[in-house]
């Protein structure tokens, strides 16, 4: 519950992802794509299906975009 969190499900998955496991392929990159992986169904599986991130890409470059190095 987000309650218990302290702030929002899906910020508080956003914000998790940007350690290890957000970064899915190992490469010192966590990208756009990784966040999204990362945060979809955790944010799903929390929120009992209430919650559905979307992601929306604006093209392919944008799918590897790194957010954090």
């Amino acid at each position: 519950r987000s309650s218990d969190l302290g702030q929002s499900m899906f910020t508080y998955y956003v914000t998790e992802s940007f350690g290890a496991d957000g970064d899915q392929n190992h490469d010192g990159l966590t990208t756009l794509q990784e966040v999204y992986a990362f945060v979809d169904p955790r944010t799903l599986a929390g929120s009992g299906q209430d919650a559905d991130p979307q992601y929306h890409s604006a093209g392919s470059s944008m799918e590897n975009f790194p957010l954090i190095v």
